[in-house]
């Protein structure tokens, strides 16, 4: 498994290249051995951009596929 980090996911949101950190690492392993921190989602969602729909379904889409890791 391969936890992302938050910096990871808004980079890609900024700018959703081909050659983004996030894409790279999702072609070299499985989404389902991709994982998010609870406390990630939490930023993402503390973000001005959430406000916007079309923003946020874009940053739903992103996360939804990856596993989400508990505080614990």
């Amino acid at each position: 498994m391969v936890v992302v980090d938050t910096s990871v996911l808004i980079d890609h949101l900024r700018r959703p290249s081909a050659e983004s950190p996030y894409l790279r690492l999702a072609r070299l392993i499985p989404l389902g051995d991709l994982a998010v921190p609870l406390i990630a989602v939490q930023e993402l969602f503390a973000g001005t951009s959430t406000r916007y729909k079309k923003a946020r379904n874009e940053m739903l889409g992103l996360i939804m596929p990856l596993r989400i890791l508990p505080y614990t």
